[in-house]
């Protein structure tokens, strides 16, 4: 993000979070500037997460309304997407926390769904073919099961929401240096895994 853009949002921000009582539809219009773009890619993220289109929907509402509690606490040192996607994390894992009490036989099926990251992990590797890029992708998929919920979360927020190391060090709340020695265990964790798989495959004359 440039100064400028960053600019234009701390703008925003302010006159969000200074309610004037004779304009009081100045704050609202800010807000919604500066949510809108924002609320696909929130509602993308806590879905990926949570068990229905109804939970998201709820959990995106709480969301909502903690960024408009906790605006003045914005100081324009992460992404205002960062910042949100915080803010959505913790309401995600005190909705899992919930379940996992209410139903612990159920706590596992929770991130089910890793197709698109299985398949953007899959591209770089498998060039232009699409029977070697969906053989592959169902590969990564079947490994990144096998991986913990935080393991899974970090690398969607690299790769499906573009985060540098660093800003995604701020959502999970962990120094970038664990950050960069996670993602190093993973990358080759997971080619590991396919590596495996071609050797099976060639062992069995496939």
């Amino acid at each position: 993000m440039t100064g400028g853009d960053m600019g234009a949002v701390l703008a925003l921000v302010r006159r969000a979070a200074t309610v004037d009582p004779e304009n009081p539809g100045t704050a609202e219009a800010a807000f919604d500037a500066l949510m809108t773009p924002e609320i696909p890619p929130l509602y993308r993220f806590i879905r990926a997460r949570v068990s229905s289109d109804q939970v998201a929907e709820d959990l995106l509402q709480e969301t909502l309304l903690g960024a408009w509690r906790q605006l003045g606490s914005f100081d324009g040192r992460s992404r205002f997407a960062t910042w949100l996607l915080a803010i959505a994390k913790y309401r995600v894992i005190d909705w899992q926390r919930r379940e996992a009490r209410q139903r612990p036989q159920q706590a596992g099926s929770l991130d089910d769904d890793e197709t698109g990251l299985a398949a953007t992990l899959a591209a770089p590797d498998t060039g232009g073919d699409p029977a070697t890029r969906l053989e592959t992708s169902l590969d990564l998929g079947r490994k990144l099961k096998e991986l913990g919920p935080d393991d899974r979360l970090l690398l969607r927020l690299v790769f499906d929401f573009g985060f540098d190391y660093q800003e995604a060090g701020r959502v999970l709340d962990i120094p970038v240096g664990t950050v960069k020695s996670r993602m190093y265990r993973l990358r080759r964790q997971l080619r590991a895994g396919l590596s495996d798989d071609e050797s099976n495959e060639r062992r069995a004359g496939r």
